[in-house]
């Protein structure tokens, strides 16, 4: 009886002492790590497609809020593209964009071309 579990004892310490410290079989070569590919952060878009014209340059700007008001114009820099908007203090660009289309194409939103002459650099409503 004190054979066999001396012999268990030794085939356990055998089987322990193959591993080193950092858990890896003696004698094998040591797995190089992966790097994982990351994905770039998306973000928010600055310049839009214009209904109009098509042409992605639909450009915003916003006021500083006044009153939990924020005032934003649409400019088109291709077409002369436009209007202008009051929205609440949350919205960001992407926002004022959806509430545009939607006042372009319900036909709620009052807009115009603005052109501007190349010989005096002024702007003509149209």
């Amino acid at each position: 009886m004190n054979i066999l579990l001396e012999i268990r004892r030794q085939s356990i310490k055998a089987a322990t002492s193959s591993l080193n410290s950092s858990g890896v079989k003696m004698g094998r070569r040591r797995k190089k790590r992966k790097l994982v590919a990351r994905r770039p952060k998306k973000t928010i878009p600055n310049i839009f497609q214009c209904p109009n014209c098509g042409k992605a340059s639909i450009l915003i700007e916003l006021s500083k809020p006044e009153g939990g008001v924020k005032h934003a114009v649409i400019k088109c820099g291709y077409c002369g593209l436009f209007a202008e908007l009051d929205v609440p203090e949350l919205f960001q660009n992407v926002d004022v964009y959806a509430k545009f289309l939607d006042g372009f194409y319900g036909g709620t939103l009052k807009y115009s071309f603005i052109k501007t002459e190349e010989a005096g650099g002024e702007a003509v409503e149209a």
